[in-house]
């Protein structure tokens, strides 16, 4: 987690992938949200991760992934206001970033877009 940086906030890498949310507390809590594409199924794939003093309830790390199949991206696109078609990583790249990724698993659950969750 250290070796991540502020400025890779929004900004899609070679793999296909884009860190949403990179959050330093003054307590040292880290507060990361990851979005990519698995390679093989298609499905989106969002990781969460909290570290340090925030996550101390849940032992010091609280991780979560959200998968959405690409059958569903049509709801999900919807969900998060993306034109019909668009490229769903670089929607959340250009949109959800910073505090306003917190938005995206909370309009994914509202508009009840099927997901699968994995908690760590």
């Amino acid at each position: 987690m250290s070796g991540v940086e502020d400025d890779q906030v929004g900004v899609v890498d070679e793999d296909g992938d884009v860190f949403l949310r990179v959050l330093r507390k003054d307590d040292g809590s880290v507060q990361l949200m990851m979005a990519g594409t698995d390679d093989e199924t298609g499905e989106l794939i969002l990781h969460e991760l909290d570290e340090g003093p925030v996550a101390a309830p849940m032992g010091g790390r609280w991780e979560k992934i959200t998968l959405v199949d690409p059958a569903n991206f049509p709801a999900l696109r919807a969900a998060l206001g993306a034109p019909e078609g668009a490229d769903v990583v670089a929607h959340l790249a250009a949109h959800f970033t910073g505090e306003a990724s917190w938005e995206v698993t909370r309009r994914i659950a509202e508009a009840g877009v099927p997901v699968e969750e994995e908690h760590g």
